[in-house]
Order: C-alpha cells, then structure tokens, then sequence
C-alpha cells in the first residue's frame, strides 16, 4: 500500500463535525470580526475629526520678470471633536510647477512657456500643539525658500499651481491617551509599543527596543570598521 493511500485514508477517518457546527463557528469568527472593526471604529471616532490643511502664497509674477525666490504656506489644524487632542507631529511635503522655456519652439518675438515639476521636493514638520474642543488652531505662516527647486531654463513659478502641498501623516494623542497615525486619504492606525515606526517621528513616538537595537548596531558597525582600519594599517 502506497503512502498516498494511507494518506487519503487517515483524511477519510477524521471527523470533521456538522454542517452546523460549522457554519456556528464561521458565525462566531464573523461576529467578533465585525465587533472587533467597530470597537476600532469607535475608539478612533475622535481623531477622525482632526483635520490640517495649507494655504500656499506667493507674487505670482510674469515668467519674463524676476524669479520668486520664497513663498509661504499658512497653516491650520482643526478639532471638531469635543474633547482636546495633541498633534504632535505633522509631516507634508511641498511641490512646486514651474514656467520653463520651451527651446524647441522658443523665439524672442514668440516665447514658448511649459509646465514643468521642481527638481525635489520638500518636507516639514509640525510640532506639538494642543487644539482645544471644536477650534481651529492658526499654526502661523512657514516661510519657503523654492529657487533652488528651479529646472533648467525655468522663468516663474505657475501662477495656478506654482505650489502644493501632500500631508503624509499626523501624529495625535486622543483625550483618552490613546496613539494614533493619521494618513488623510489612505489610513489611520493606532500605535502601539510593537507598532513600526516611520524614520521622521519625534524621538518619544519611537519603539524603546528598536532605538536601543539601532544604537547597538551603530556601534558595533564602528567598532568592527576599526578593528579592520587597524588590521589594514598594521
């Protein structure tokens, strides 16, 4: 008798329980599903009233005129909820559009402008604040410098669109004392001791044991690239 044989009958052996008590078990693993989806519902309703946007400014000028050089983007956080929160940290990135010339179709009596994004990008964090029930907080205007962000050939910053703005997330502490990262558009999660950390949070949202394991293995990285520089000297 072939293993396969032995193998189809031990399968064939085993109870596998009712059609009923199958589907009560299929119940009961939906069931803490959906209790489980709202209980995290409910615990993040209050965060999901907290909002940031920008207003970008700048002289919108002629691309013939002199480039602008700094811009500014004002600042706001809104909590509609009615419990204070901590933001503690916002991160958004600007991007600039800008008038560049078109050489292949470029003349002194026609000129020929086109739209063309900056060489980078910039990202800026916002510190903690304090937002009281139901207030919008006024965080003041962030001046930016944008020339060094200029392509080649480039005459002006798009008087439309010549500056924008992505937030990439926001750190808050709900009343309860509860973490949470917020990503406007794609997710919020809570964090937790175990959660994973993005390189650019403030030093006390960090993971304790992952800040020591990335200190040790600072060191023992320079402690070995010595210990090689003096075997090569020596």
């Amino acid at each position: 008798m072939s293993v396969t044989t032995n193998v189809v009958d031990w399968l064939g052996q085993l109870d596998y329980g009712t059609v009923p008590a199958w589907l009560g078990a299929l119940s009961l693993l939906l069931a803490y599903r959906i209790f489980h989806r709202d209980r995290i519902s409910s615990d993040r309703a209050q965060v999901d009233l907290v909002g940031f946007w920008a207003v970008p400014s700048w002289d919108r000028r002629s691309p013939m005129d002199a480039m602008v050089e700094t811009c500014e983007i004002e600042r706001f956080v809104r909590n509609g909820s009615q419990l204070p929160v901590d933001v503690h940290q916002v991160a958004f990135d600007v991007r600039t559009q800008w008038c560049v010339r078109d050489l292949e179709q470029w003349s002194d009596d026609f000129p020929v402008w086109e739209i063309k994004e900056g060489t980078d990008l910039l990202r800026y964090f916002q510190g903690l604040v304090r937002v009281p029930p139901e207030e919008t907080y006024e965080l003041g205007a962030q001046p930016i410098n944008v020339a060094h962000l200029a392509p080649a050939h480039a005459g002006q910053l798009d008087p439309l669109i010549g500056l924008s703005y992505e937030v990439r997330w926001m750190l808050i502490s709900d009343n309860a004392g509860r973490r949470w990262e917020v990503r406007p558009g794609r997710s919020t999660r809570r964090i937790r001791w175990f959660s994973r950390r993005r390189a650019g949070y403030p030093a006390n949202w960090h993971n304790p044991y992952s800040v020591v394991l990335r200190t040790t293995r600072a060191w023992t990285s320079t402690q070995v690239g010595r210990i090689k520089m003096g075997k090569a000297t020596g």
